[in-house]
């Protein structure tokens, strides 16, 4: 956020304040979130009706659950659509979901297909905006696709059940006051969508994302997708451009606007959840520089060596290293896999059973954990500068120089280098 030095902002603004949105800026912009929520607008339309489908076949197989449907209807109109097309969208998509029941089971493999396309989009977005760049193993990645895109329909509508059976109950204390019912039900739907995001900030993403930042990320979610929806609402009304060019068939292009809309918000609410970490360990002031990444590895080096010589052989999960050293998620993945590639690292669970690594598929996402397999005594700071420093080739002279001064200026070993400095790196 580059600013004139006669800018108000920097009148009002202290020049931190303008660093962190200048980061939050840089990494908003590494998502792509515009973009990724065109992707996703698109994919939603082929899946929309596929998820509603499988709703709607649960609902048709067990009978009692009719309730549930009437009130997983009445909330998609009251609470995730914008007033004067909710009934006109809901009215369509409740028709095409009903003529979805009768088709074959080819037809339903199509329409579950489109369902576990738009759950897998939505995993490789949330892994973009927090820059993962392992993908699930294949078996892991599937069993989770089938059953956010089969479960999710019907685990949401029974957590909506609870939630309108709360409303019933509350409601008739309310009734005399509509300001009081207004601000209950808007409290309720902000805490139910609140719980949504946070799931599926917690669940899709192929990382530990810890419930903190996930609840932080979901409420400002759940808080802009109300905001949005009203003022959406108001602009409709307002400006009546779409009914008057498109007539009867204004409610689609509002509505596939709002999806994007939507999509929009639930990523910004990642994006806040992504980089909360860097805002509590004051990380967004850091600006990678060449010997950066030294400082940084020797840190992830010190809490690698601490754990190897207190004997524990279970290996260091990466969430304990981002604890212990303040470094975000990605860059301890980077630094951990060129410290792989060098063979100072290893993952612990590479020597694992046949039982515990099938054991490991099934589960939502992999625990990384790693094990200092270098020698202490042996890998010394020049080998460290050498790869995260000066990475140049061997075939010059100058090279070979440089080297050789590194070799007797930093000749320490990393073992004896933290038993002298038992503070921070």
């Amino acid at each position: 956020m580059n600013l004139p030095n006669n800018s108000i902002l920097r009148q009002w603004f202290r020049p931190d304040v303008l660093e962190l949105f200048d980061f939050i800026q840089r990494r908003i912009g590494h998502a792509r979130l515009q973009q990724v929520a065109g992707n996703l607008t698109f994919v939603t339309l082929l899946a929309l009706v596929p998820l509603l489908t499988i709703a709607l076949a649960v609902f048709t197989m067990f009978p009692q659950f009719g309730t549930l449907q009437k009130m997983l209807e009445a909330y998609f109109q009251q609470v995730m659509m914008p007033k004067h097309i909710e009934a006109t969208i809901m009215g369509y998509l409740t028709a095409f979901s009903s003529k979805a029941t009768r088709l074959s089971l080819v037809g339903a493999g199509g329409l579950l297909f489109g369902a576990v396309t738009m759950v897998s989009m939505m995993e490789s977005a949330f892994n973009q905006v927090w820059r993962i760049r392992q993908q699930r193993p294949f078996v892991q990645r599937h069993l989770l696709l089938l059953s956010v895109a089969i479960l999710g329909p019907f685990v949401g509508g029974v957590s909506l059940m609870m939630t309108s059976s709360i409303f019933v109950a509350t409601v008739s204390t309310l009734k005399h006051s509509s300001i009081a019912y207004g601000a209950f039900f808007t409290l309720l739907s902000i805490l139910w969508m609140t719980g949504s995001f946070t799931l599926l900030y917690i669940v899709l993403p192929n990382r530990h994302v810890h419930w903190r930042e996930a609840i932080c990320g979901g409420l400002f979610a759940a808080i802009a997708l109300e905001i949005t929806k009203r003022v959406f609402a108001a602009f409709i009304m307002a400006v009546p451009t779409y009914r008057v060019v498109y007539g009867a068939m204004a409610a689609v292009p509002i509505f596939l606007l709002w999806i994007y809309l939507s999509w929009l918000i639930t990523l910004a609410g990642a994006a806040v959840s992504a980089i909360l970490h860097f805002i509590w360990h004051c990380r967004w002031r850091h600006h990678p520089t060449p010997g950066s990444t030294f400082i940084d590895a020797m840190s992830i080096l010190r809490v690698l060596h601490n754990m190897r010589c207190a004997g524990d052989v279970a290996g260091v999960e990466e969430s304990r290293v981002r604890a212990a050293t303040g470094l975000g998620l990605d860059e301890i993945d980077l630094l951990l896999a060129q410290m792989q590639r060098e063979g100072w690292v290893v993952e612990a669970g590479q020597g694992a059973s046949r039982y515990a690594r099938q054991l490991d598929q099934i589960r939502t996402r992999r625990v990384h954990r790693w094990v200092l397999q270098a020698d202490p005594a042996q890998l010394t700071l020049a080998d460290v500068y050498r790869v995260f420093v000066f990475a140049a080739p061997d075939d010059t002279l100058l090279a070979r120089h440089v080297r050789a001064v590194m070799a007797q200026g930093l000749n320490q070993t990393i073992a004896s280098y933290f038993a002298g400095n038992t503070s921070a790196t």
